[in-house]
């Protein structure tokens, strides 16, 4: 179902954020935002049907390859209007981690840095790696110096990272630009504490299950000295009982209650892969063409999550947590739902409320 346009204080917003956009492109965009919503897909037939143009599918179609085919959002504008969109003020939280999947022989492997905010993460900076498997630390260090040309330094409380990201020249990178970290270590590593070269999880021989422990003082983990706070759990996919270390610079007591946050990034990728926009089903493998649609994935995905905030408010029943401490239903896939629904049910009320939203208002 096609949306009919109501509202146009979203359109004077994108003006003012993507004022590198002259009419074409900036009405391009926003039709395909409100399609990709609204059909909750990236697939392009499917976003062509969505629009409301007077204009056949088939048309919308080839309007929307041209779009990104050829037109970049520049990070610099994209970033401050996602940062809006979303109510995320300073210092950030910031998450990163990597998603991946094969179309045909293409790999594609995106390194992604995104927000937390209240329950939630959204996308916003991205690497496509040209090979399959791990990031290094260079490609790390470049996606962080890219966001702080953007937004600046000083504004980060923390970044959050899984096991993967760990490494001599990226821990001192983040250790000498003064960000505060939380990263996972794996269960493995060698470190030296008080003269003694140990596997780490030595530190926390004994401790019972569920209490995180903070070793007193620092220990040498390669060649860098950071905090150490670990815990034994249980798995709650194999149930098995495994450990949960992670290092930090700054205020090591809390370092597993912060590194919680983590797996917000991991229930973004599950909604925009499998959850909703679907977007391992795309076709597109060129790099650049690959960005321009996260891009356009990233301001719905935004757009999506401050409906979901919304209905959280006005039904919080809906998002009750299951046994593993998760909320039943993300707070995306709720406002997803919701849209759809208004749309469903031509709520004009309701749809003039949403495109208040994406207008940042």
């Amino acid at each position: 179902m096609a949306i009919v346009l109501q509202n146009t204080a979203f359109i004077d917003t994108f003006r003012k954020f993507f004022q590198d956009f002259h009419g074409a492109r900036l009405k391009t965009l926003v039709l395909i935002v409100q399609a990709m919503a609204a059909v909750g897909s990236i697939n392009l037939v499917k976003v062509a049907a969505g629009m409301k143009t007077e204009v056949s599918p088939a048309s919308n179609y080839r309007r929307i390859q041209h779009f990104i085919h050829e037109i970049r959002l520049k990070p610099e504008l994209l970033i401050p209007f996602l940062l809006k969109l979303a109510g995320i003020e300073a210092p950030y939280t910031l998450i990163l981690d990597r998603t991946n999947w094969e179309f045909g022989k293409a790999k594609i492997n995106f390194l992604m840095l995104s927000v937390y905010g209240n329950g939630w993460s959204i996308p916003i900076l991205w690497s496509l790696l040209p090979k399959k498997g791990n990031s290094n630390e260079q490609e790390r260090i470049e996606l962080l110096d890219r966001f702080f040309t953007i937004v600046g330094k000083g504004k980060i409380y923390n970044l959050l990272a899984d096991r993967e990201f760990i490494g001599d020249k990226w821990i001192r990178y983040l250790i000498d630009h003064e960000i505060p970290f939380d990263i996972r270590v794996r269960e493995n590593m060698i470190v030296l504490y008080k003269g003694i070269r140990m596997r780490v999880t030595r530190l926390f021989k004994g401790i019972p299950i569920g209490k995180p422990t903070t070793i007193r003082g620092m220990v040498v983990l390669g060649t860098n000295k950071v905090y150490v706070q670990g815990e034994r759990i249980v798995n709650s996919k194999t149930n098995k009982i495994e450990w949960l270390i992670v290092s930090t610079y700054h205020q090591p007591g809390e370092s597993i209650k912060r590194y919680g946050q983590r797996w917000y990034i991991e229930n973004m990728f599950k909604d925009m892969k499998s959850n909703g926009f679907q977007l391992k089903c795309t076709h597109i493998t060129d790099p650049e063409r690959l960005s321009t649609l996260m891009s356009i994935l990233a301001i719905a995905y935004t757009w999506m999550i401050r409906i979901g905030t919304w209905v959280k408010k006005i039904k919080p029943e809906i998002f009750k947590k299951k046994k593993h401490g998760r909320p039943a239903k993300s707070i995306f896939r709720a406002g997803l739902e919701e849209f759809a629904n208004a749309i469903y049910t031509l709520c004009l009320v309701r749809l003039k409320m949403y495109f208040s939203f994406l207008s940042c208002t």
